[in-house]
């Protein structure tokens, strides 16, 4: 019966450890991904403000092309020609900003979740290996006892036996 209740006692402290190392496995696992969404947030406030300040030089283009505007009409046209060039250009490097943010945030979201998953993967590994050499030792111990069982009811036989011989 102690043998029983030492197994069952051990056998609930191995699962109260494997707890809780799951949970903070767990909690770690969360502090790591509030830690990317911060990040994450810091990168999209980064593209809204390059938005902001594309907008603002597209608004004193804006603001250009009126003042040449009303100057002359020979001017007007080339000042037009020349806005749009303008335009367009800063509407390719908005457009190319765009795609580097997106490209840089894919990037880092794809290397965060192999990086996250590389984590979850040695965590399950070390957690496998500890019930392994706890399982290990339990058994180990178990037997142990078992041993020193049986010999001391062999023990106990011989010590009856010769009792019994000398009676």
């Amino acid at each position: 019966m102690e043998i029983f209740g030492f197994s069952k006692e051990m056998t609930s402290h191995v699962a109260h450890m494997a707890g809780q190392m799951q949970a903070e496995a767990k909690h770690r696992e969360e502090a790591q991904r509030a830690e990317a969404e911060r990040r994450e947030e810091v990168q999209r406030e980064e593209a809204r403000t390059q938005r902001a300040e594309a907008l603002t030089r597209e608004q004193m283009l804006i603001q250009m092309k009126t003042t040449t505007d009303q100057t002359s009409a020979d001017r007007e046209n080339a000042q037009i020609e020349a806005n749009q060039k303008r335009e367009q250009a800063l509407r390719k490097e908005k457009a190319e900003a765009y795609e580097a943010t997106r490209k840089r945030e894919q990037l880092f979201i794809e290397h965060e979740l192999k990086r996250q998953k590389m984590l979850v993967d040695a965590n399950t590994t070390l957690l496998q290996e500890k019930l392994k050499m706890d399982v290990n030792r339990e058994v180990t111990n178990l037997e142990t006892l078992e041993r020193r069982e049986a010999e001391f009811q062999q023990r106990q036989e011989r010590e009856r036996e010769s009792q019994r011989g000398t009676a």
